[in-house]
């Protein structure tokens, strides 16, 4: 769909074996003839390092894969039929494919690697699939991005090759590229090994093989592919008995993985309990054989087994139970027994991989746990990514080790499933997992737990409340700072540092160390009180890990940031935190400020000097903050003249429906697309990223939601008084400046182009000194009518409230060990509300972040459309 952008082809030509080799026919296995009949696509993705000297040359490359290509030189041939009418690999030497190309992408722009059609398009060079005898056995593209990273794209066609025996080649490429050594264990050539006996004898069924068992040749269904995350802490949940009254021994992590994804297939299929579903596991015949097979082994050693259950028996332990049925029998006599099975089935193209249709009841798992896959370092590196470009059919499944960048002990579930069961699959399968855990994460266990006061005596005084304070949400904004425990470690973030430097923190920022009150005439107001801050010392079983990409949940809220519903408000601290350290070493520092006491902007600016003060040992931040709220005081007598208020008057008090989270990456390759016209004939300035991205997101919400183009539709923005006063808000004001505005239009009229982005324009427009003075006069009776705040009301399913965080500090509170690797909101409070981010420090400069909350049944309709729609701007560039 153009969601990338095009590859630019530099160079393309054949790599020949640096030596003279054999020219003989290698023999093909009845294993061989039976696997998918084309190349397998795989990616390896890498970041360039500090010290790039060389970086993937293409030259370096080139003379070291001549080299490798000489004990592995079947891999130079082609495939031929021989005189038999037998395929086989003629031993040629023509070589292998190698490509050289460059992009205008970065490696952040592929967001988590999901395969995908566009990746095995752009990243892996293509043969067609009608001509097989042609084209090289081998095909390699190097990919550079704009980012300085690199893509390795490898097709290895699977007769010749299965993954393992890719994996060896690959590997030992990248080790002769870098240590400029030859390769320490030689490819074992000969094929042989698996002749079938004479005469055949199949003694065990091998109904996985047979032309009755499989379904008619049809079409693939549309399908969607995903990768899933399991964590080490994930792991051991599945991996044990959810039934306290029959405990099981605990199961192997495959067993339990695949157990796992079984079950959540027949829910998210919604199969009938009585339905017969089937699982295709493909087993390796290496350390099975007697004696085994080589590890070597250069050709293919696998082959597919099946369990086959009703929906009704895939739960608790029933599919473990299954498939340990299916895996034990596996013994030499019966990889004996299916190569001369085999012996006759040689051409039936309908048994092969590619050669039918799974029904839409089954599954097919591979597992690469165990394999070398992230062991191709060339020089600069391990690969931060490897799997596969793209998938063939839904029900296929790929279970992969943890990444280099990723905590010992997960994997991860690269899985393709029909587009209208993908969504349901993944909320089953973590949901289930949580059940499993009675929570997703590890119980947190407090360590200490008491208030920080200012460590100088500090003014006692009251602090008035402006109009915008006391329209604010009352009650506190919870937000997570994710952070890895960093080489120079020394004293990493020493809870008795933190604590002296927040009491010195607040001597300036000394309202926050107060209590909320109400005054004589009703009105509330901060009381300076220096009772101080709660801050919470924390320690968990968890890694950063688990938090996958950090989605806000009611569980983050719960576990990493402090809570005090229910208390009275003058008891109440305006400040909360938590310290939290996990297992891995990493911390998560959860705060919570009252937002009647500061807004976004105030409180980074609180925690930030916080931070600056741990990591410097100063007291004085560098902006000192403005308690004075007074300057937002209504005029007197009052005097409202702005006609765009209306997004103030009271609105509906029903039950909110209920809603999921996720954040939605935006690469600057994403925001060039939606920041320009796609209309050729009648281009128009490029929108700010802020319209371009907040037009995209109420479109791309009206389509999920489904409504008719002449549904009214409101989107709200949270607009900042602080330079559009005059004169301007000081610099450190500490209090809500933060106000809403709002753009009115019709389904229709946001779908049309630009149209979105001209209604937000008008709407933004007006922000001026005026407009505000106005605001805060229209709102001097209403600050005691909760129906106006923001927790006071439900916005309509129709609407949207967007709240940006661009180009505010977020990242900016270093303590002394780093950045935090994720700032952002703990929890969402309603659907149609979305917080747009800065990228963190380990994204890509000038990227964006949506965290979303949508209705539960409308997130996965959003996501999908929220990227198919940036693609379908792409294609109109091009």
């Amino acid at each position: 769909m153009g969601g990338y952008p095009p590859i630019e082809i530099l160079e393309k030509g054949l790599v020949i074996p640096s030596e003279e080799t054999p020219a003989e026919e290698i023999w093909l296995s009845n294993l061989d003839h039976l696997v998918a009949r084309a190349h397998t696509p795989t990616v390896y993705f890498y970041r360039r390092p500090l010290d790039d000297a060389g970086f993937f040359s293409p030259e370096g490359l080139k003379a070291a894969l001549a080299r490798a290509l000489v004990p592995f030189y079947p891999l130079a041939g082609r495939l031929v039929s021989g005189a038999d009418g037998r395929l086989c690999i003629r031993c040629t030497a023509e070589g292998v494919l190698f490509v050289v190309a460059r992009s205008e992408a970065s490696v952040d722009d592929f967001g988590d690697f999901a395969p995908s059609g566009e990746i095995r398009r752009l990243l892996v060079p293509f043969a067609d699939s009608a001509d097989e005898v042609d084209p090289p056995l081998v095909m390699f593209q190097l990919t550079f991005f704009r980012c300085g990273g690199v893509c390795l794209g490898a097709a290895v066609h699977h007769t010749a090759a299965d993954g393992l025996g890719a994996l060896h080649f690959v590997n030992s490429w990248a080790r002769i590229t870098h240590t400029s050594s030859h390769i320490p264990i030689p490819p074992t050539i000969d094929r042989t090994v698996l002749r079938a006996r004479s005469p055949p004898s199949t003694s065990s069924s091998h109904i996985e093989y047979s032309q009755s068992h499989l379904p008619p040749s049809s079409t693939h269904p549309p399908f969607t592919s995903a990768i899933l995350k399991l964590s080490h802490h994930n792991l051991s949940l599945i991996k044990t008995s959810p039934a306290n009254n029959n405990p099981k021994l605990p199961l192997s992590t495959f067993k339990a993985v695949v157990s796992h994804i079984w079950r959540s297939a027949c829910k998210a299929r919604g199969l009938e309990p009585s339905i017969p579903t089937r699982l295709y596991m493909t087993a390796d015949a290496r350390s099975r054989l007697r004696p085994p097979l080589p590890a070597s082994y250069l050709g293919n050693a696998i082959f597919r087994v099946s369990a086959e259950a009703t929906a009704r028996e895939i739960s608790d332990f029933g599919a473990a139970a299954k498939i340990d049925a299916a895996t034990k029998r596996i013994d030499d006599e019966f990889v004996r027994s299916l190569i001369d099975y085999l012996e006759e089935k040689v051409d039936e193209v309908g048994v092969r991989k590619g050669g039918w249709v799974m029904p839409e009841t089954d599954l097919w798992v591979i597992s690469w746990l165990g394999l070398p896959i992230y062991e191709a370092d060339f020089g600069w590196g391990k690969p931060i990514y490897m799997g596969r470009a793209c998938l063939q059919f839904g029900g296929l499944v790929y279970i992969v080790p943890s990444s280099p960048e990723e905590a010992e002990g997960g994997l991860s579930v690269l899985i393709a499933m029909e587009e209208q069961n993908m969504e349901r699959f993944k909320k089953v399968f973590y949901e289930e997992i949580g059940r499993a855990g009675m929570g997703v994460y590890p119980t947190i266990e407090i360590l200490e737990k008491g208030l920080v006061v200012p460590s100088e005596e500090t003014p006692a005084k009251e602090i008035w409340l402006s109009n915008l304070d006391l329209l604010a949400t009352r009650r506190h904004t919870p937000t997570v700072y994710f952070y890895r425990r960093s080489l120079e470690d020394d004293g990493f973030f020493s809870p008795e540092t933190l604590k002296a430097s927040l009491a010195r923190a607040l001597v300036p920022f000394y309202p926050l160390a107060g209590r909320l009150v109400s005054g004589a005439d009703g009105r509330p107001w901060i009381q300076c009180t220096a009772e101080g801050a709660l801050f919470v010392v924390a320690k968990s079983e968890s890694v950063v890990e688990d938090f996958g990409d950090f989605a806000p949940s009611d569980e983050f809220r719960r576990l990493l940031v402090p809570c005090v519903d229910g208390a009275d408000e003058a008891d109440m601290p305006l400040v909360l935190l938590q310290l939290t350290f996990f297992r891995c070493g990493g911390v998560c520092l959860g705060t919570a400020i009252h937002h009647t006491a500061a807004d976004g902007l105030g409180s980074l600016h609180f925690i930030n000097s916080w931070a600056r003060t741990t990591h410097t040992d100063t007291h004085i931040p560098i902006v000192l903050p403005s308690v004075n709220r007074t300057i937002l005081r209504a005029r007197s007598p009052p005097s409202i003249t702005s006609t765009q208020i209306d997004c103030y008057t009271t609105q509906s008090t029903q039950s909110a429906p209920s809603f999921t989270s996720a954040i939605l990456k935006l690469s600057t390759h994403h925001l060039s697309l939606l920041k320009t016209s796609p209309n050729k004939n009648n281009p128009k300035p490029p929108l700010s990223t802020f319209k371009a991205v907040v037009s995209h997101i109420w479109r791309s919400a009206c389509k999920a939601r489904g409504l008719d183009p002449s549904c009214p539709t409101r989107i709200y923005i949270a607009a900042d008084t602080r330079t559009r006063l005059r004169p301007p808000l000081p610099d450190g004001y500490l209090g809500n400046a933060v106000f809403r505005t709002s753009a009115k239009a019709t389904a229709g009229e946001v779908l049309s182009e630009l149209g979105a982005a001209a209604k937000i324009d008008d709407a933004v427009k007006a922000l001026d000194d005026e407009f505000i003075r106005s605001l805060v006069d229209y709102l001097e009776e209403k600050v005691n009518d909760v129906g106006l705040r923001k927790d006071g009301w439900v916005m309509p399913e129709t609407d949207l409230w967007v709240v940006s965080w661009m180009g505010m500090p977020v990242y900016d509170a270093d303590f002394g060990w780093g950045k935090p690797v994720y700032m952002g909101r703990a929890c969402m409070q309603f659907g149609g509300l979305a917080y747009l981010m800065p990228s963190s420090p380990e994204e890509e400069d000038g990227g964006v972040s949506v965290v979303m909350a949508m209705e539960e049944g409308k997130m996965g309709r959003f996501k999908e459309i929220f990227y198919e729609d940036i693609g379908s701007a792409g294609s109109a560039h091009n």
